[in-house]
């Protein structure tokens, strides 16, 4: 079968990327505990309790950045490996992220967003009816239950592409539409809707009714055509539904008595069923391998897109970043998303970020609580969906296409180790120089070494960030050493906006500006009477 994605433009960019996204560094996540109390014997005890199943891994990034809770709240608990996976795979080139780009395009259009939402809907109604059918009890209801699934599979297609004609602009849906109009105008396509539906109706022309009498029930086929009674009713309470009414074959599986009734219709109607069962088993694997890649492909455009939308509502910003060949990087209205999905857009500050072809990042400094690693964490993410080819958080982006994401944020000591807290920082950081190869990788390092003295936080981290300078890639450091800032000329130097002297209000603007020599700490005592004068006169 000719290769054909949504996701990928062709099967070596999707075989070429899986195969970089193996190369990243990972990080296992441990199953998630609760608490959770029950009685032992006279006594309440605590126990601990699994949320997750089993560990998994997630790119080391993923946490420092917040993109798990991003990722959490787009999937929506689908566990779809295809749909985590595409999660974890950076795009390559600027072809490949425009292809996904225009698909989110063309969803934006209402008609062909609800024409993918019908055909996935009926995709997944297929599946439901498939699993009735391999419950199912009773010969006739499981062949029943397959002609149901292959006439809504086929007229769901149909349908897709009736409400899609002419209206489609992306290579990927256009493509998908070419594809479904050849499988629909094809012999076996049309032999098969047209036999499903014959035989379909023909089982629902086989009428019979029921008489109930006090100790038996007597079943009789053909229609009721002197039901006395149900002429009364038709003709006096046409709208009135029986309180005592009682509806067959409504379960997934039939009743004994069901059953029984089941029983006396094969055996009357033996020649269909013979009909209807060699159909079905001969065309049993009716779905089309397309539609099964295609279902679950179209998941990642419509998680994206209904996650966007959610957001958009509340009024915060998304655009489609232009991917540059220059090293030059040019935002605007830059957001969190992870905490966007928490406030309204007016809750929430933004900042505007250059960088010229002079610079090779940047280092920001400034007032501790100032919105500067909330900053770094925005930009990684806007570089990140980039790669995705979705949408990004801001109101305008422009920047290079960056071949790989890293980060080192703070962590605490891991008492699971006898390393240090140093020690530890010095093995993540070795372990992220051995992965980025190459240049053109992003890196958003916070903190780099805050366990150590500042005179050798400065040696280290001028040492690191030279080496990464001459790898030709971008690094955004936050750093509480302000003198690194301003003795490195290879960064641009970005600061904290703050508010009147006297309070040092945090406007959590992020600016260019000289390093700033205090990070405003005493006033976050003051906040918390935690100042040595503060404390010396509680004391008294």
């Amino acid at each position: 079968m000719t290769y054909f994605s949504l996701l990928y433009e062709t099967e070596w960019k999707e075989n070429d990327g899986k195969e970089k996204a193996k190369a990243q560094p990972y990080q296992v996540i441990s199953p998630e505990k609760a608490r959770k109390f029950e009685w032992s014997g006279n006594k309440m005890v605590e126990v601990q309790v699994d949320l997750t199943k089993e560990n998994y891994k997630i790119p080391s990034y993923f946490k420092d950045l917040n993109l798990d809770q991003v990722i959490d709240k787009i999937l929506l608990e689908d566990n779809d490996s295809l749909l985590i996976e595409t999660f974890q795979v950076l795009l390559q080139d600027r072809e490949a992220i425009l292809y996904r780009q225009d698909i989110f395009r063309d969803l934006e259009h209402e008609n062909v967003y609800q024409a993918v939402l019908r055909l996935q809907s009926c995709i997944s109604q297929v599946y439901r009816i498939r699993e009735y059918a391999t419950k199912a009890n009773h010969p006739i209801q499981y062949q029943k239950y397959m002609l149901d699934a292959m006439i809504l599979y086929y007229d769901g297609i149909s349908g897709f592409l009736e409400a899609t004609a002419f209206i489609l602009k992306s290579t990927g849906l256009t493509r998908l539409h070419s594809l479904y109009t050849a499988y629909v105008s094809s012999q076996t396509f049309l032999k098969l809707r047209e036999k499903s539906k014959t035989l379909n109706e023909r089982i629902e022309a086989v009428k019979y009714h029921l008489t109930l009498l006090p100790d038996r029930i007597l079943f009789y086929f053909g229609g009721n055509e002197n039901d006395f009674s149900q002429n009364i009713k038709d003709t006096f309470l046409p709208d009135t539904k029986d309180s005592n009414e009682f509806i067959f074959f409504r379960q997934v599986t039939l009743t004994d008595l069901e059953l029984k009734f089941a029983d006396l219709l094969y055996k009357k109607e033996k020649s269909l069923f013979s009909e209807v069962s060699d159909f079905i088993d001969a065309y049993s694997d009716f779905i089309n391998p397309l539609t099964v890649k295609i279902h679950r492909e179209l998941k990642f455009y419509t998680s994206c897109h209904n996650f966007i939308q959610s957001l958009k509502s509340k009024n915060f910003s998304f655009c489609y970043p232009v991917v540059l060949e220059e090293r030059k990087v040019e935002l605007h209205g830059v957001y969190d998303l992870a905490m966007a999905s928490r406030f309204k857009a007016s809750d929430l500050i933004t900042n505007h970020f250059s960088l010229d072809e002079a610079h090779s990042g940047a280092w920001i400094t400034g007032a501790n609580q100032g919105g500067k690693t909330t900053f770094a964490r925005s930009l990684g993410q806007i570089a990140y969906f980039t790669l995705l080819g979705m949408p990004v958080p801001c109101s305008y982006a422009k920047l290079p296409l960056f071949k790989g994401i890293f980060t080192h944020f703070c962590a605490e000591e891991n008492a699971g180790t006898d390393n240090g807290k140093l020690k530890e920082e010095l093995l993540h950081i070795n372990e992220m120089l051995t992965y980025a190869s190459g240049s053109n990788n992003l890196f958003i390092l916070n903190e780099l070494f805050s366990s150590t003295t500042t005179s050798d936080a400065f040696d280290m981290s001028k040492l690191l960030v030279s080496r990464l300078t001459k790898l030709n890639s971008f690094i955004i450091c936050v750093t509480h050493v302000p003198s690194l800032a301003a003795d490195c000329e290879d960064l641009l130097s970005l600061g904290t906006e703050t508010g009147p002297q006297k309070s040092n209000r945090r406007t959590y603007h992020i600016i260019p500006k000289p390093p700033e020599l205090t990070a405003y700490a005493a006033d976050i005592a003051g906040k918390y009477g935690l100042t040595f004068h503060q404390i010396t006169e509680e004391l008294k």
